[in-house]
């Protein structure tokens, strides 16, 4: 059996877990079972791996102190700024934020706005869903006006189905699509 280490930075506390994929078809056997164990590596958890990996420490910190300053301020991109020049002048990963700096603040810029790209999304599908339902509004409506025109005609001229169609400029083909829409 394989296992998988995945390493978490949860927002609050949350002990380390592990879990285990099941095969949900349990007639048959599984062809790849594995074990998944998460670790917290936010500050203060799992000290002997941070101890062992100073690059894990220095990330787990950076998070923190980014963590720190997002709820500190109000503007976010200048809380970012700030974090990451605090974390240059420390120390912590500050090779690597000295040279990736410009993409590490937008990978951190564009993760908040995906909250907005998000919500921008599900706006658009709304939409799409709401234009859909006029779409298939109108559909009905045309179809019962259709239907309807046909009964009147044959009720008052006291004529037959194909002889109502005939008259109104549709064929009974198209009559019954129209009666069956309505009839959903």
């Amino acid at each position: 059996m394989r296992v998988i280490i995945s390493f978490s930075l949860p927002a609050m506390t949350q002990e380390e877990k592990t879990c285990e994929k099941k095969n949900e078809a349990r007639e048959k056997e599984a062809a790849v079972e594995l074990k998944v164990r998460m670790l917290n590596i936010n500050r203060g958890h799992n000290e002997e791996l941070m101890k062992n990996c100073g690059i894990l420490k220095e990330y787990a910190a950076f998070v923190d102190i980014l963590r720190q300053y997002i709820s500190e301020r109000e503007d976010r991109n200048e809380a970012l700024n700030m974090a990451v020049d605090y974390c240059i002048e420390q120390g912590i990963l500050s090779a690597f934020l000295r040279k990736n700096r410009a993409e590490v603040l937008g990978m951190l810029l564009e993760e908040f706005d995906a909250e907005k790209y998000e919500r921008t999304l599900r706006e658009e599908g709304r939409e799409e869903g709401r234009e859909k339902g006029r779409e298939e509004g109108r559909e009905i409506g045309d179809a019962v006006r259709l239907a309807d025109s046909v009964r009147n005609v044959m009720l008052k001229l006291g004529v037959s189905l194909n002889e109502a169609c005939e008259l109104i400029g549709v064929t009974a083909e198209q009559y019954e699509a129209a009666r069956k829409l309505v009839e959903k």
